[in-house]
């Protein structure tokens, strides 16, 4: 009896882990961070081009992809990724991809809503 109850919590845990699947689409629309302790940042996202304002300075990303749960932001000079932790119609944070990374961005440590 406890073999077959065991079985049946392990398809129930391993059923519940579905990643849910971020598009263009939730992403497309203005951003700007909650926390009005830190530095501003404004994301502006449209179909193909991302316009990040932090600290008054302006870039602007060519273009961008998502790849799983990664946000791959490409300029002429460098490219960046940002893992994607929270994406509502209303919420999005972003997290390092790497986890033992020593310099975290600040994109990376705050939440954002859309405007």
């Amino acid at each position: 009896m406890s073999i077959k109850m065991l079985f049946v919590v392990l398809i129930s845990f391993f059923s519940c882990q579905k990643k849910e699947a971020f598009t263009r689409e939730k992403l497309i629309g203005n951003w700007q961070t909650i926390d009005k302790k830190q530095s501003s940042i404004i994301l502006e996202i449209n179909k193909n081009i991302i316009s990040r304002l932090e600290n008054g300075k302006k870039i602007v990303y060519n273009s961008y992809t998502l790849s799983g749960d990664t946000l791959i932001l490409v300029n002429t000079k460098f490219k960046e990724k940002h893992l994607i932790e929270i994406l509502t119609d209303t919420k999005l944070r972003f997290g390092a991809v790497n986890s033992y990374q020593k310099d975290v961005e600040l994109i990376d440590a705050v939440e954002f809503f859309k405007k």
